[in-house]
């Protein structure tokens, strides 16, 4: 048994692959199996990925083009390690990322996911994203936006396998969002404060491609994870909430409508007790104000 299992998913990612597999079969941590699912690439992928002599590679051939999440599920029934961590065909490990995030797993049982910051990069640019990291933050920060970088994670298998959760198939972005928003519900998130990753940004990722589609996706996530929980939404709630974290034009009932609904969250939270309610009624009333003052500047223009 291996002490992490390490999912990629490849589809026609010749360009930077060669890259992203070296920086995984370079950590100073090698006790790892690395699946790699070569899902009907048309280019020389399987080609780049079949060139690394590496027993610790474990080759899966799609059928068919089953997509990212599908594609995620398909390796996660299949690891066999301790700990599941993520990697993208595109980006670049740092060489101390697993023995790292390893080490924190190990010394901290209560914490099921660990991910860390990211220096985002291109031709252009290059920034550090630093994600939000003590725990309780962390969960309180997520109701509102996606806090965890996917290709940094690794996270607890017997989390995961305690409380059934895999990706959601019916998402074809959003699906790491959705998947942190389940686990915050059983267990501790934890970001590392160091960039342990290097996310290449570039035209033919499906982020880019797809943005308002991502959006509601997004939405729809974050609305499965709040009903899922027990927080009664009408429809006329979720398209509030959609447009509050998305800074569409609200009007003034709409903010209203808005006050409201937090305060029906922060109810739900006195009795559920999921989130420190200090963090989660501070939470809120920035985002609030936030979407008060947008409305302002909306209406003055």
């Amino acid at each position: 048994m291996k002490k992490i299992s390490v999912l990629m998913a490849v589809h026609n990612g010749e360009l930077y692959l060669k890259e992203a597999i070296e920086s995984i079969l370079n950590q100073t941590y090698s006790d790892f199996e690395f699946l790699i699912v070569n899902d009907c690439s048309t280019d020389g992928s399987l080609n780049i990925i079949e060139s690394f002599d590496d027993d610790r590679i474990v080759i899966i051939n799609n059928n068919s083009n089953l997509g990212l999440t599908k594609s995620l599920n398909h390796m996660l029934h299949q690891a066999r390690g301790k700990y599941i961590a993520r990697m993208d065909a595109d980006d670049i490990a740092h060489i101390d990322r697993f023995n790292l995030q390893v080490q924190l797993l190990e010394d901290n049982s209560d914490i099921g996911v660990c991910g860390s910051w990211y220096t985002r990069f291109s031709d252009d640019e290059e920034n550090v994203v630093k994600t939000i990291n003590p725990s309780d933050e962390l969960a309180v920060a997520l109701l509102i936006k996606n806090q965890m970088g996917h290709p940094t994670i690794m996270m607890r298998k017997s989390v995961l396998d305690a409380h059934s959760i895999t990706y959601n198939e019916d998402l074809i972005t959003s699906q790491d969002y959705d998947l942190w928003l389940k686990l915050s519900a059983y267990t501790k998130l934890y970001n590392i404060p160091k960039s342990l990753l290097h996310y290449r940004i570039h035209a033919n990722q499906v982020v880019n491609k797809k943005q308002e589609i991502a959006k509601q996706f997004t939405h729809k996530a974050r609305i499965d994870f709040l009903t899922s929980q027990g927080v009664a939404l009408s429809s006329k709630d979720e398209e509030v909430l959609f447009k509050s974290f998305f800074n569409d034009k609200m009007n003034y009932g709409e903010l209203k409508q808005l006050k409201s609904i937090y305060h029906k969250i922060i109810l739900w939270n006195d009795k559920r007790q999921l989130y420190v309610k200090s963090l989660l009624e501070d939470a809120l009333d920035r985002r609030l104000k936030h979407c008060i003052r947008h409305h302002w500047q909306l209406f003055d223009k």
